[in-house]
């Protein structure tokens, strides 16, 4: 499924986007950033498709981030630390 097709699998549940948005918390752009794609949200993913009663393998199977639970996700804390001076290092030893 696209993008196009997941705003009107919404629309045709009766929702605007902007609706999804507010009950959500998260601004328009966030939520029309991650339907198309452009930003990865597992939880606002999975809420959306909730709204179309389907799983997000489905309604999100362009989206290679929701496909592959190996894929990287968001790190934080001491873990995204950590990751980042193995980066300086790599980057470092290239130049």
């Amino acid at each position: 499924m696209n993008a196009d097709q997941r705003k009107q699998a919404i629309q045709k549940k009766g929702y605007t986007l902007k609706q999804v948005a507010d009950a959500l918390g998260k601004s328009l752009s966030t939520v029309s950033n991650v339907i198309h794609g452009r930003h990865v949200s597992s939880p606002i993913a999975k809420s959306l498709a909730a709204i179309v009663d389907q799983p997000v393998e489905v309604f999100f199977s362009d989206c290679e981030s929701y496909l592959n639970p190996t894929s990287p996700s968001v790190v934080r804390g001491s873990a995204r630390e950590a990751k980042v001076a193995e980066l300086r290092q790599l980057i470092a030893a290239a130049s």
